[in-house]
């Protein structure tokens, strides 16, 4: 044999003992056996049955829980727990996802709000509250979608707004629906959700559900919406344009007991407002004022003031004086309260009793005209006794700088 053969010869054994485990003479197995590999496969690792925690369905019970809990105050995004479980069963709100620590994070549900009503609103009201609202916040649900699910579970019958879904979500797409939360006019969805809102907790749908339509009805409109109609279009139901006047002076003092003082306000609050004789002996307006002067004299004189009542005895810091004639107070109360209307004169200063402002002193101002001196010979103005003060120089909540222009209310 040549040394090639030889070589090509060796080769061929060496590969045949290294991947094929080559037979002997004898048959048998040259190589291991492949019974058993390795480890066994039954368990590759931890079992899957649990990821994680599973979460717990979204209710409404827990929902309010975390809302009252958690968005209080300036957060609050209810005024108590029963609107809260109103708006949340009203409101057409699937329960949505179950709820964990990370999440629902999204989606007009139940569940969404309930999470971030919860921890993250205990952490961050500011952030989270708005989020777990009625509204979403566009988090939890965009307005529209808020919006056309309230109005579609609320609005039905004789109230119903839209047909579908659908419909309603095209006709949302026209609205404003930037403006805040919780306004309650406006041309905006906003506006329409607060309606919603107040449907579900009030269940007077018939007035609410308009007020949330297309149109809405006067309320949800854009700028202001006054009436065309001719004076003759409308009922007159009573006067009361100054206050206190039919509570004070009109024939109250004088009368023997309160069922009769009663019927002379009915009588009083019923006469047409241009009604001449408002401020007569037969109403009663001047004996009350006389009696008025005379309970008060020894307080007006002590807090230096001049009344406008003639006195045939004077009062003393202790002593009442005993009033000869209310002549001059008649005088300068009768044109603000004959008739009894609030008048506006745009060509002068908005200011009661031209008009009034929210933070006008309506009641010391009427006070001063009935009760003070305001001729040129004296200092005082009608807002002579709103400037002393007597009572507080403002409201305990400042109002809003736009229409309604009502302070949020109380925290209960």
């Amino acid at each position: 044999m040549t040394n090639m053969n030889q070589r090509t010869l060796f080769v061929a054994l060496g590969a045949c003992l290294a991947l094929y485990g080559c037979d002997d003479s004898s048959g048998t197995d040259a190589g291991p056996t492949m019974t058993d590999a390795g480890p066994t496969m039954t368990d590759a690792g931890p079992t899957m049955t649990d990821a994680g925690p599973a979460g717990t369905a979204a209710t409404c019970a827990d929902y309010c829980d975390n809302a009252m809990a958690n968005c209080t105050g300036a957060n609050a995004v209810y005024v108590n727990r029963a609107e809260c479980e109103a708006i949340c069963g009203g409101f057409g709100w699937e329960a949505g996802d179950p709820v964990t620590v990370s999440g629902p994070l999204n989606g007009n549900t139940i569940g969404c709000r309930t999470y971030h009503s919860g921890a993250p609103a205990g952490e961050d009201p500011v952030l989270h509250c708005p989020h777990g609202g009625p509204t979403g916040a566009d988090m939890c649900g965009s307005p529209c979608e808020t919006y056309c699910t309230a109005a579609l579970s609320l609005c039905t019958g004789d109230d119903a707004l839209y047909g579908d879904m659908a419909e309603c979500m095209t006709t949302c797409g026209t609205l404003d629906d930037t403006a805040d939360i919780g306004v309650v006019s406006g041309d905006s969805v906003q506006c329409r959700i607060y309606h919603l809102g107040v449907a579900a907790t009030t269940g007077d749908t018939a007035m609410h559900c308009a007020h949330a339509g297309e149109s809405g009805a006067g309320v949800c409109v854009g700028g202001w919406d006054f009436r065309t109609e001719a004076p003759t279009a409308y009922t007159r139901v009573d006067q009361a344009g100054m206050p206190a006047l039919s509570t004070v002076l009109a024939a109250t003092y004088t009368q023997p007991d309160e069922t009769m003082r009663n019927a002379v306000k009915d009588l009083y609050n019923d006469m047409a407002p241009d009604t001449a004789g408002l401020v007569s002996v037969t109403d009663g307006v001047a004996e009350n004022l006389t009696a008025l002067h005379t309970v008060l004299s020894d307080d007006l004189f002590g807090v230096g003031v001049t009344s406008c009542a003639a006195y045939s005895t004077a009062p003393t810091a202790t002593t009442q004086g005993v009033v000869m004639n209310v002549d001059q107070c008649l005088a300068q109360a009768g044109p603000l309260v004959i008739p009894d209307v609030i008048r506006v004169d745009r060509a002068s200063t908005v200011s009661f009793p031209n008009g009034r402002d929210l933070p006008d002193q309506v009641i010391d101002i009427t006070l001063a005209v009935a009760l003070l001196d305001l001729r040129a010979a004296t200092t005082h103005t009608a807002r002579t006794l709103a400037d002393l003060p007597l009572n507080p120089t403002e409201n305990d909540v400042a109002f809003a700088t736009d229409f309604p222009y009502l302070a949020a209310p109380h925290t209960p």
